[in-house]
């Protein structure tokens, strides 16, 4: 976190992630190496049930536990995820164009580079199912 965001502190605070709809986990296994957390939002969960855990992590960890979806990626396959949900945004209108445009540059130019990126492909460099990427981007 240090190198990334400047403090080794969770970057965000416990009241969003336990008022989340959707909460995507990548490549952490909170279970082990953030228990607090991870306990929040078991216990966030077990209040809330409808709302949703996602685990991106080539390895079924303890945190798979809690997780409705648990997207086993190949390594070096999250860039291509991501792109995917990025262009599954943008087809679906699912954006929010106001917020893009005032904290971001080069977006249009992000959207023109994914727009040919279709499930097969994504697929094929995750290493996911297009059934597993459906329900994920759905």
């Amino acid at each position: 976190h240090r190198r990334a965001f400047g403090s080794d502190t969770v970057p965000g605070c416990y009241e969003d992630l336990e008022l989340a709809d959707l909460i995507v986990l990548v490549g952490s296994n909170l279970a082990w190496c953030h228990p607090v957390l991870y306990q929040r939002i078991a216990a966030a969960r077990e209040k809330r049930p409808g709302m949703k855990i996602v685990l991106v992590d080539p390895r079924r960890t303890m945190t798979s536990d809690i997780a409705d979806q648990h997207l086993a990626i190949a390594p070096d396959g999250d860039t291509a995820l991501f792109s995917g949900v990025l262009a599954h945004l943008a087809k679906n209108d699912a954006l929010d164009r106001a917020y893009i445009a005032e904290h971001t540059s080069g977006f249009e130019e992000t959207l023109a580079a994914i727009a040919s990126l279709d499930l097969a492909g994504i697929a094929t460099a995750t290493g996911l199912s297009p059934d597993e990427l459906s329900h994920f981007y759905a």
